[in-house]
């Protein structure tokens, strides 16, 4: 993920800033549209005002399984503690356009998926503009050698806050970066470097504004992941359930999670500020699509239920080079088995009684708990069967449970 010989500021000696700040902003600001972002800006390294808030954040166990938040916090309060020569960081934003699902898709898996995630995985995209950007700013400062490094999303890093510092936006009461004119509709990426440059936009124009008194992203949350504005609950928050969670996910949100297999756009698609981006996307003259968003092959030429069918090696065919092979095929069929329940899937019956014998038990569990749903009469033995096979006793009373819910005796869970 570094960029040149040096990234890391081995064997480069300190060297002094040869540029103003107002010199290197023209500079910065024309080699940011080359690579193709859409605007830049500097920030500091260091957050001391949002120690407080970050700890309290993972005192509160908010950042569920990301065990990795808490271990790298100091880090992400201060780049320093692990690039000692950098001296600001260089925040780009790229804005990208949600399609919309193609014609003819209403049984396939597209819809859902987290329109970011449709097409390429945007950290490769935007990772090799960032290095780039590294490459040519050295190319223009030279004989000056830029210590550099480049993050999409990949390391202990800030890039919300950075990006709100860098006057590139405001944080939403959903937690994302907002910006005029684009909304939340954006990826963001940092290159943190050794160039001396004063916090702001490098174009000297801050996209301003707030959500004033508008709530409609926390009203919109299903799982009520949004405990307040700008506070995320991520063990509640379907896009963390959906992609970083691993196991079986807690049956009393499984209702509330819909037909999401990968990721949510819910606080996205309330927010009035995205419905007048979307509409400017959509006018004549509006932004151009983007080269990485549009819909995949490997999403669109694919149905719920043959999703549900794949084996390990198809799965790594299908999904290697794309953003949904980040929960691997344990986790993404059993979201879909999540959805087949709540969209009322009949037509996911026979692969899901066919996963009651995968060798994984999230699987099966998940399994088990969409035929309990579904309750096709086909399948009330294999579940039988599928308990009785299962040595551990807790597993079976998990699969016990389902049968008695299918029985009626219980209410549908969630």
């Amino acid at each position: 993920m570094s960029t040149s010989a040096g990234s890391e500021g081995k064997g480069v000696p300190d060297a002094p800033s040869l540029h103003a700040d107002d010199e290197l902003r023209p500079l910065l600001t024309r080699l940011g549209a080359e690579v193709g972002l859409d605007a830049l800006g500097s920030a500091p390294v260091a957050y001391p005002r949002h120690e407080q808030p970050l700890k309290t954040w993972l005192d509160e166990g908010r950042h569920a399984g990301m065990s990795w938040l808490a271990e790298s916090a100091d880090l992400r309060l201060d780049v320093r503690r692990r690039f000692p020569w950098a001296r600001s960081l260089l925040v780009g934003v790229k804005a990208y356009r949600p399609h919309d699902p193609p014609a003819g898709s209403e049984s396939g898996i597209v819809r859902g998926v987290s329109a970011y995630a449709r097409g390429r995985d945007y950290h490769e995209v935007l990772l090799d503009r960032f290095k780039l950007l590294g490459n040519r700013l050295e190319q223009e400062l030279t004989p000056r050698p830029v210590r550099r490094h480049a993050y999409v999303d990949t390391g202990p890093v800030l890039e919300r806050q950075a990006a709100v510092e860098a006057g590139l936006g405001w944080q939403g009461k959903n937690g994302l970066l907002l910006r005029p004119g684009e909304g939340s509709w954006t990826f963001l990426g940092v290159l943190v470097t050794d160039l001396d440059l004063s916090p702001g936009p490098l174009d000297g124009h801050t996209a301003s504004g707030s959500c004033g008194s508008c709530r409609a992203c926390l009203a919109a949350c299903p799982t009520g992941a949004l405990i307040a504005p700008g506070v995320i609950d991520s063990g509640r928050c379907i896009s963390y359930l959906t992609i970083e969670h691993r196991g079986p996910i807690d049956r009393s949100l499984r209702r509330a999670m819909g037909g999401w297999i990968f990721g949510c756009d819910l606080c996205q698609t309330a927010c009035p500020i995205n419905h007048r981006a979307l509409r400017r996307q959509k006018i004549p003259g509006g932004p151009a699509e983007d080269d990485f968003t549009a819909p995949s092959p490997a999403l669109t030429g694919i149905t719920l239920p043959q999703l549900l069918s794949l084996d390990e090696d198809a799965f790594r065919q299908r999904f290697r080079k794309t953003p949904l092979w980040r929960p691997r095929r344990e986790g993404l069929l059993r979201n879909a088995l999540i959805a087949a329940a709540n969209l009322r899937r009949l037509d996911c019956v026979d692969p899901a009684r066919a996963l009651l014998r995968d060798p994984s038990w999230v699987l099966r569990e998940a399994a088990s708990w969409c035929l309990s749903e579904l309750r096709p009469p086909e399948g009330l033995d294999d579940l039988r069967a599928a308990m009785q096979r299962e040595e551990d006793a807790q597993r079976q009373k998990v699969l016990a449970q389902d049968l008695i819910r299918w029985a009626g005796a219980l209410p549908r869970s969630g």
